[in-house]
């Protein structure tokens, strides 16, 4: 870790100049792009499972899933993993039985992956307003049991 520590000194990200930032985002954008296609599965073609059950068939199969969302335009469903580990699982197998229903594994493309996000994106707009209508901190998670 020092040494890593020294590097870093000697090496600052040029932040400096507007180009050196710029590719630094472009990096960090690229990075955070591969890593989130490494976690993304799509399957296909669009189920009306319903997303618990989605959710529960890969993760007993693969691993950890964090989001499952479903894609009526790309007809597609998408299952976000937790893991590297479980996707690279899941992305090896060609197809998934769920409930009797066979989905095929494809591709994730980057046009899965913008979709994808602006579902992600509406979903958490919708879950922003929704806690913001309801006044009282919703569930009560802010109180404490005395």
């Amino acid at each position: 870790k020092k040494d890593y520590a020294e590097k870093a000194v000697g090496n600052p990200p040029s932040f400096d100049d507007e180009a050196g930032a710029l590719r630094e985002c472009k990096w960090l954008n690229d990075h955070l792009k591969t890593r989130q296609r490494l976690l993304l599965l799509v399957l296909t073609p669009k189920t009306n499972l319903q997303r618990w059950k989605l959710k529960e068939s890969c993760e007993s199969k693969f691993g950890f899933v964090k989001f499952v969302e479903f894609d009526p335009r790309k007809d597609a469903n998408y299952v976000y993993f937790e893991r590297g580990s479980a996707a690279r699982k899941a992305k090896e197998t060609k197809s998934i039985e769920v409930d009797g229903e066979e989905l095929k594994i494809v591709e994730t493309s980057d046009e899965h992956l913008e979709a994808f996000n602006e579902i992600r994106g509406n979903q958490e707009q919708r879950n922003n307003s929704r806690k913001r209508r309801q006044g009282g901190g919703g569930h009560g998670h802010n109180r404490r049991g005395g």
